[in-house]
């Protein structure tokens, strides 16, 4: 009988033991790519096959996590400036965030959560790339963990320096890539909320 008992407390603690490890290894917020239907993710190509990119996310956070910010970042004159920026408080712990871009420059965000959304524009000029200038794009496929304070570069399309035939990007470091021109998504997660406006 002592065996027995013995066994079970010894079983007890292991699987309590697993499952704190497995906890600590699973982030507390997380930032992923909305899965589609095939027959949405058809609808959306068709929809979508003559402007520059569209991209939904989904974010699940810890009572941490208290307000984000996204900006439009446009690469001009040799420096990245931010174009367009929507901050906000989080009013639920899950939600997502996406974006439409096309070629002509007009980026609309949307932030959508349990009590609605909020779609805001920009007609600004960002670059247009022509088919001829090598140019690329990358999207942000990953789930990340999102850090306060920490900002997640959802989207990048870079053109080639001048002179060059390729261009190399990442989402993970746009800022590092040498390009004649390029426009970028990022988002911001933080562990404070923004002050109300009056």
């Amino acid at each position: 009988m002592k065996r027995l008992f013995t066994l079970f407390c010894a079983a007890g603690l292991l699987l309590a033991l697993a499952a704190c490890g497995r906890q600590a290894e699973e982030p507390a917020s997380t930032l992923k790519p909305h899965v589609f239907s095939a027959e949405t993710e058809t609808i959306i190509d068709l929809l979508t096959e003559t402007n520059e990119a569209f991209c939904l996310y989904d974010y699940d956070v810890d009572e941490t996590i208290r307000s984000c910010r996204t900006t439009l970042w446009s690469y001009e004159n040799g420096a990245w400036v931010s174009k367009a920026q929507s901050a906000g408080n989080l009013s639920a712990q899950q939600g997502q965030f996406g974006f439409y871009l096309d070629r002509n420059g007009s980026y609309t965000g949307y932030d959508i959560q349990e009590d609605g959304h909020t779609a805001y524009c920009y007609e600004g000029s960002l670059p247009v790339f022509e088919e001829s200038a090598p140019s690329g794009s990358s999207v942000n496929q990953n789930e990340q963990e999102i850090v306060p304070g920490q900002e997640i570069c959802l989207y990048v399309r870079l053109r080639a320096p001048d002179g060059a035939d390729t261009v190399a990007f990442s989402t993970e470091s746009f800022r590092s890539y040498p390009c004649s021109a390029g426009c970028a998504v990022t988002i911001t997660f933080y562990d404070t909320l923004l002050p109300e406006d009056p």
